[in-house]
């Protein structure tokens, strides 16, 4: 018997950082969320015995591609420049597959302001955030 047949259809994902939803995804890679690079770290000492560590921080890398005209762009760059603000804090950011019920929920920030590209062609834009998952919750389908 074969497996079943999976779709993959990225308009099913919904990004929401603050209180505002990311739209106009660009072509591609639209969102990738990459796991902390370290999670275990091994420690061996002077008597041959090794001690493990979980690193339990969390932090994530997640990245988005939005069209240059999308007015994601306008308003991501505004929150940017608020992080320069006294008495700042992260925003609460979560990641959900509206299908399967797959969530990434913590706090982000914008790691950098993204560049602006004028040119004859729409283009994407990519903007990345340090993102710390608080919770996860697997898929159900």
């Amino acid at each position: 018997m074969s497996e079943p047949i999976g779709l993959h259809n990225p308009v099913l994902w919904t990004l929401l950082f603050d209180t505002f939803s990311i739209q106009g995804f660009g072509d591609g890679d639209a969102i990738s969320i990459e796991p902390p690079t370290e999670t275990m770290v091994a420690k061996r000492g002077t008597m041959g015995e090794y001690a493990v560590a979980i690193v339990t921080d969390g932090l994530h890398a997640l990245k988005i591609n939005v069209h240059q005209t999308s007015a994601t762009n306008a308003v991501l760059r505004a929150k940017f420049r608020a992080q320069y603000a006294a008495g700042w804090k992260p925003k609460v950011c979560s990641l959900k597959n509206r299908t399967t019920g797959e969530t990434w929920r913590g706090v982000a920030w914008l790691d950098n302001d993204a560049p602006l590209k004028v040119g004859k062609e729409v283009q994407n834009v990519e903007w990345s955030f340090g993102f710390i998952v608080d919770q996860y919750t697997a898929p159900t389908s």
